[in-house]
């Protein structure tokens, strides 16, 4: 039986969306997605910069490992850091149910808060 995985990847330069009044746009980002149908598995990595007329400057993401998910379900490892030009959130997947959260609310480099939610609670968030 032959293999079959399909590679995805989407990236530009610039997005720009205006919804009710609001600009928002995403740059510089990057989307892969590694498939593999037979194990029924998703890998997904992504980067990029955020800005929107509600954001106080810009908000960039990078997948530091990335997510892998199984079938329907939520991914069961990853990583990805989150931050703005005053703090940072590094968003680390224990398993498929649950989420660690590590804030920098200074950018010192030291991690003031960590929080342990659900995806259920995430994604309700």
């Amino acid at each position: 039986m032959t293999a079959i995985i399909l590679n995805v990847t989407v990236s530009s330069a610039s997005l720009v969306a205006n919804e009710d009044g609001e600009n928002a746009s995403l740059s510089d980002y990057l989307i892969t997605e590694v498939i593999d149908l037979n194990a029924l598995t998703l890998m997904i990595g992504a980067s990029g910069t955020f800005t929107s007329d509600t954001l106080e400057g810009a908000v960039t993401f990078a997948t530091l490992e990335d997510f892998v998910a199984m079938g329907d379900d939520n991914p069961s490892s990853g990583q990805l850091l989150i931050s703005d030009s005053s703090s940072s959130v590094l968003v680390t997947v224990l398993d498929n149910m649950n989420v660690q959260l590590d804030i920098d609310l200074d950018l010192d480099g030291t991690i003031d808060e960590t929080i342990v939610v659900t995806w259920a609670d995430l994604d309700n968030g």
